[in-house]
């Protein structure tokens, strides 16, 4: 689940969230990644988040497409360190 940009401060962030089965939790995916740059995201077996997000090692330029990465997140292991939302 992601949110919609309200135009604010940092519109090029889709804040998202994971729903945990174990915990019946919603966890930030944020708290583990570099800022999410578009909607979209997808899973893979068996655990993989894939989604765009900020290259945090170049300067901050979120239109530019050289400026953002793909990344496939193992969840089973990011659980442990993302926020707990509810």
């Amino acid at each position: 689940m992601n949110t919609t940009s309200s135009g604010g401060r940092s519109p090029w962030n889709f804040i998202t969230f994971v729903f945990r089965i174990a915990d019946k939790s919603l966890r930030a995916m944020d708290t583990v990644t570099s800022p999410i740059l578009a909607p979209e995201f997808q899973f893979e077996a068996p655990d993989i988040a894939v989604m765009t997000v900020l290259d945090s090692d170049k300067e901050l330029d979120v239109t530019d497409p050289k400026f953002r990465k793909s990344i496939r997140l193992p969840l089973g292991d990011a659980f442990k360190k993302m926020k707990k939302e509810n």
